[in-house]
Order: structure tokens, then sequence, then C-alpha cells
């Protein structure tokens, strides 16, 4: 992935999912079907901000249910 932080010791990363279609992010019924193995996909857009704006060991909280 050219944009992915890795948010926890155990492989866990935060990352662009552009296999994801753009209808399926933001509908929790859709994401169960078509969600990783643990990570948190984020549109590819997105990603590019959120990996423009995040330094090393920036804390991360993540809010919503899943």
């Amino acid at each position: 992935m050219p944009q992915a932080d890795n948010l926890t010791d155990d492989g866990i990363f935060i990352h662009s999912a552009p296999w994801v279609q753009a209808s399926v992010f933001g509908n929790p019924s859709q994401r169960y079907n078509h969600g990783s193995n643990g990570c948190i996909n984020i549109p590819p857009k997105d990603m590019v901000k959120l990996y423009q704006k995040t330094t090393v060991d920036e804390p991360v909280i993540i809010y919503g249910q899943g």
C-alpha cells in the first residue's frame, strides 16, 4: 500500500482501499461483507489527505461502529 499507517503492534493498518466501491464506504451493513481482516479501509482520495497530515507516533482516535 503506498499510503498506509500502522496502528498496532500486531499488524492493523489504516490504508487506502481502491478495490472497495465508493458506495460501500460509510455503509456499515455493506462494510461487513466487503471489509478487510481487521484493517481500516479508507477511500483512496481521503487516504492521500490523511497520509499527508499525519506524523510518526501521532495518536489516532477512531470513532464509529463496526
